[in-house]
């Protein structure tokens, strides 16, 4: 076992007495041999989720029945343990984009012109309905195997919008071991309720957005908030973007390439930047022809800003439905391995609110499936022609979503972003002084002012 999960995961309290928080070190990625070993040791505690042909049939799955749209008879449908090609059904040639998403007045972006058949990839079908639970499952695995029980005696804890919170939380409950999750304030009371004592949350702490992109983008708990919150302190800081958890997000990829073989394109949500590097890493030893294109949503664009300013840069961040990708820059201990000289990333992408908000509608019309803001955003791109033609495969990444606001998309609506959070340079900058606790609290009040305005319109409706 790679001794450097342990070097990537410190005590919370290991940065006491600092004063100020240190950069944290550059990411070692996994090669392909450690994601197909990662999958070996994850498999059974996470699902080999579906695949779908956009608007016409199911094609090679894991854990579910093969058949057609629409037609769920036994007779019809075949279960299958292992993969299968495109080859095994009589599939109908690449259709056109579908005209009431491409030609819709809120979709931005010209569609390219050409045939494009779109695949889905459900990890929303995934335990927690999420991609996450893999890298979950795949941290706290290889922990436990390396024999080091001392490093998580005290518990384990993480920064995550929720999803992986929820993930770590359900894999840790099965292992006996404490966690506990940070979120930012500004996280919706759908996404805090499935943050429970019940489902394997010991402590849930909301911190402000500055707060929370601290403890994020320096893999450890800033020391004011072990002093407000001492119940953290002695606990494993889990990184989202530590060697193991990207491997499990790279398994995502390694089984698209399995069920289909010959791919012109893969569409991933740019969070972090963990699952865009690791399906980068995949493609790169499997299929160097296939890209990796890399999606943001308008309100945070950490990606796209570094790309255009060659580094990590600043952009403002909104806080929206959208919850589960963007953040204040593109983070620094990634980005030799995202920036596009070095081939894992091969574009950016960038859809608006109404253009995720009219992929939602239709992957619940054609399929039934339920998607989060994020989980639906790589469609979104596809079909608005950012992700070029040909075999074009969407990851669904998540699906947790809100059933109100659910409600509320499926009737036409795109539920509206938050105030913008104000930038502060000393986040993005260790040579200025911190910020104050007075600025600190002014951005909380902003955030919070986001949510409420939401809230607000919502009980409109």
């Amino acid at each position: 076992m790679d001794d450097v999960l342990l070097s990537e995961g410190p005590t919370a309290d290991s940065k006491l007495g600092m004063g100020v928080l240190s950069p944290a070190p550059p990411i070692q990625l996994p090669s392909l041999d450690e994601v197909r070993k990662c999958a070996t040791r994850i498999e059974g505690m996470v699902k080999r989720t579906r695949v779908v042909r956009l608007g016409t049939h199911l094609i090679g799955v894991g854990d579910g029945p093969i058949c057609s749209t629409g037609d769920t008879s036994s007779a019809s449908c075949r279960t299958t343990g292992s993969t299968s090609s495109s080859e095994d059904a009589a599939a109908p040639p690449p259709a056109k984009r579908p005209a009431s998403v491409s030609d819709s007045p809120t979709s931005s972006n010209a569609p390219t012109t050409g045939d494009i058949d779109v695949y889905l990839k459900l990890e929303n079908e995934q335990h927690s309905s999420s991609f996450k639970a893999r890298a979950a499952a795949s941290y706290l695995s290889a922990l436990v195997e390396s024999g080091n029980e001392e490093a998580i005696k005290n518990g384990v804890v993480v920064a995550s919008t929720g999803s992986f919170g929820q993930c770590l939380a359900r894999q840790a409950k099965e292992r006996n071991i404490k966690c506990a999750v940070i979120v930012p304030d500004f996280t919706d009371p759908f996404r805090l309720s499935l943050l429970s004592p019940a489902l394997g949350v010991d402590c849930l702490v909301q911190l402000s957005f500055f707060d929370w992109w601290d403890a994020v983008e320096t893999m450890s708990v800033p020391e004011h908030v072990l002093v407000e919150h001492p119940e953290l302190v002695g606990m494993h800081f889990v990184a989202q973007t530590s060697k193991e958890c990207v491997a499990g997000d790279a398994t995502v990829v390694d089984e698209i390439l399995d069920e289909l073989g010959d791919i012109d394109t893969i569409v991933v949500p740019y969070g972090f930047g963990s699952f865009s590097c690791g399906s980068g890493i995949v493609v790169k030893a499997r299929s160097p022809k296939t890209r990796i294109v890399a999606v943001e949503v308008s309100t945070s664009t950490p990606y796209r800003n570094a790309l255009t300013a060659g580094k990590p840069h600043k952009c403002t961040h909104t806080p929206s439905f959208v919850s589960q990708i963007g953040g204040l820059q593109a983070l620094p201990t990634l980005w030799d391995q995202v920036k596009e000289s070095n081939g894992l990333i091969a574009d950016s992408a960038i859809v608006d609110l109404d253009q995720v908000a009219e992929a939602i509608r239709l992957l619940k019309t054609n399929h039934g499936v339920i998607a989060e803001g994020a989980g639906a955003a790589p469609l979104a791109a596809a079909l608005s022609g950012q992700a070029g033609t040909g075999k074009v495969v969407c990851v669904v990444t998540g699906g947790n979503m809100d059933t109100s606001m659910m409600a509320d998309i499926m009737l036409g609506a795109t539920p509206e972003a938050g105030m913008p959070i104000p930038l502060f340079d000393d986040l993005l900058n260790t040579d200025l002084p911190t910020a104050t606790e007075e600025e600190r609290a002014c951005s909380g009040l902003m955030a919070g002012n986001g949510i409420a305005q939401q809230e607000a319109t919502n009980g409109e409706n």
